[in-house]
């Protein structure tokens, strides 16, 4: 199962600095099998999707963008499209490969995603202390 939530181990991290704005952070996709939620502390390519336009690890995520909003911290990224893809995923985390591949958020999908040699979009949150990909209040 896969339940979408900020990742524990992810909130200690970021007070102890572990994740910084030059660091590599990636998006990997996941099957209905997979098991991620707040307890998951780094990526592993158990479950992970497989199929035409996915590469194991994920996508790059670009456009890591912070901000202050009403007292709260959140952090988002550019939403991600890639064409003639042909694979099915349930859910999503949001790792950083520059720190061990240490998990930040895991993203449960409403519908199963399934892209037949067609264009597989994701639209991350704006930054808002409702929304955003990452917030802390």
């Amino acid at each position: 199962m896969i339940t979408t939530a900020l990742c524990l181990q992810a909130k200690l991290d970021m007070m102890n600095g572990v994740h910084q704005p030059g660091d590599t952070y990636r998006l990997a996709l996941f099957t209905e099998r997979a098991v991620l939620d707040e307890d998951t502390t780094r990526y592993v390519s158990r479950n992970e999707t497989s199929g035409a336009g996915y590469t194991k690890g994920g996508f790059h995520l670009t456009g890591r963008r912070t901000q202050l909003i009403e007292g709260v911290a959140c952090l988002t990224f550019n939403d991600i499209k890639q064409e003639r893809c042909t694979f099915e995923a349930s859910g999503a985390l949001v790792y950083n490969e520059s720190r061990n591949n240490a998990a930040l958020a895991v993203l449960a999908f409403d519908a199963l995603k399934r892209p037949s040699n067609g264009l597989f979009e994701l639209e991350f949150p704006l930054l808002s202390p409702n929304s955003a990909v990452v917030v802390i209040a």
